[in-house]
């Protein structure tokens, strides 16, 4: 939240505008943290920022490579 608020850039999308929306209502728990963490990673991906996800594996056992994406 912290971040969004105070060392994003200047310019701001939808999904920057969700985010802040989203994790203020996480923070309250009137909304899941996976909503809030999906609409984070959407508003750096908006923002030019490099993202980078962690997937769970199928099986459950540990986790996978980690997934780098750059836009």
């Amino acid at each position: 939240m912290d971040f969004l608020e105070n060392d994003w850039p200047k310019v701001h999308g939808a999904y920057h505008d969700a985010a802040v929306a989203s994790c203020r209502n996480a923070l309250n728990r009137q909304t899941p943290p996976a909503v809030s963490k999906e609409l984070f990673l959407a508003a750096c991906l908006e923002a030019g920022f490099a993202a980078r996800s962690v997937i769970r594996r199928a099986s459950g056992h540990g986790l996978s490579e980690t997934a780098h994406r750059h836009f």
